[in-house]
């Protein structure tokens, strides 16, 4: 780093560990919803539904953690119910 202001060094420092924070819950968003298509391509009822349920949680809190927009959020949840009401039938 090229400054030397301490607080300049402070909000690096900051910067790095909310990008770590913001990394690992955007790829655990990424794994449960990669894990629900799986589920419905693969045409598994009994699993969609409680798997639904868990990515829609784990979307809504990447939405209070700042990860993810609200409406992107939903936008999704309502695609992968989509998805999983199309399996059920």
């Amino acid at each position: 780093m090229a400054t030397r202001h301490k607080s300049a060094i402070k909000r690096h420092r900051q910067n790095l560990k909310r990008r770590e924070r913001n990394r690992a819950a955007r790829s655990k968003v990424r794994t449960e919803v990669r894990k629900l298509r799986e589920m419905c391509d693969q045409n598994d009822k009994a699993a969609a539904g409680p798997q639904l349920r868990h990515t829609a949680s784990e979307l809504d809190k990447a939405v209070s953690k700042g990860i993810l927009h609200r409406n992107a959020a939903s936008r999704r949840i309502a695609r992968l119910s989509k998805r999983v009401a199309a399996i059920a039938k």
